[in-house]
């Protein structure tokens, strides 16, 4: 999969415009992780709500740890995170090192952005 990058905002005292895009559903969505980034999701309408998953390549003493999901209703706005980079990053010398990965089960109007405080 070729998922697709996310800009990363940093919030002001002056405050920022959060920039909403489109959730991508064939490859989903990554961003580069400090652990000290959350998520916006938006789910403005259709019918169904968007459940999104992180998925976790890490382990712990050779456990596979569960994916969380999320589930975002009609009409909700969800702040997801922190993601501790120990858990949620890809590997160092992997595809895309340092990046947390975002999957979708559904899009229609749904909007994503990342934030790192």
């Amino acid at each position: 999969m070729a998922y697709t990058e996310l800009a990363v905002q940093s919030p002001t005292i002056a405050g920022v415009i959060p920039a909403d895009v489109a959730a991508t559903l064939t490859d989903g969505n990554r961003f580069i992780n400090t652990g000290r980034e959350f998520i916006l999701l938006k789910n403005g309408g259709g019918v169904n709500p968007c459940i999104v998953t992180i998925p976790t390549p890490q382990t712990v003493k050779n456990l596979t740890i569960q994916d969380p999901t999320v589930s975002v209703a009609i009409g909700v706005e969800k702040i997801i995170g922190p993601f501790p980079p120990e858990l949620y990053n890809n590997p160092a010398g992997g595809t895309d090192p340092n990046e947390v990965y975002v999957e979708y089960d559904q899009v229609t109007s749904c909007t994503v952005s990342v934030f790192r405080v």
